[in-house]
């Protein structure tokens, strides 16, 4: 049998996947690398049917939180990118004060 992965205090089991999107098609790996930066990453999952837009995913739900913020940054000096939420509910497991394991609903807001 195998077993789930576990989640340190500070990372997820799972990724916390966002979508890029909106560069210019031809800076599509500077968009990936600017988002690889914030952290420990999956490869990115690019979108076969839309040019400009791929999915990564975030081990730590606060790196996560970062890529999502980066919506409407100017990038490069001359173009911007989108960020949103891949999925709106996630429960993760964070370890509370106590030392136990506990799950959390992370729940996000669409605007």
């Amino acid at each position: 049998m195998t077993q789930a992965p576990q989640a340190t205090p500070h990372q997820a089991a799972e990724p916390i996947y966002v979508i890029v999107f909106g560069y210019p098609p031809d800076k599509y790996s500077v968009a990936v690398e600017y988002f690889k930066q914030l952290g420990e990453t999956t490869d990115p999952d690019p979108n076969t049917e839309i040019s400009n837009c791929f999915k990564i995913g975030f081990k730590n739900p606060v790196e996560a939180v970062w890529a999502v913020r980066k919506n409407g940054e100017i990038v490069g000096g001359s173009w911007m990118v989108g960020v949103k939420w891949a999925v709106r509910y996630r429960l993760i497991p964070f370890l509370n004060r106590n030392g136990t394991n506990s799950l959390v609903l992370l729940r996000i807001l669409a605007k």
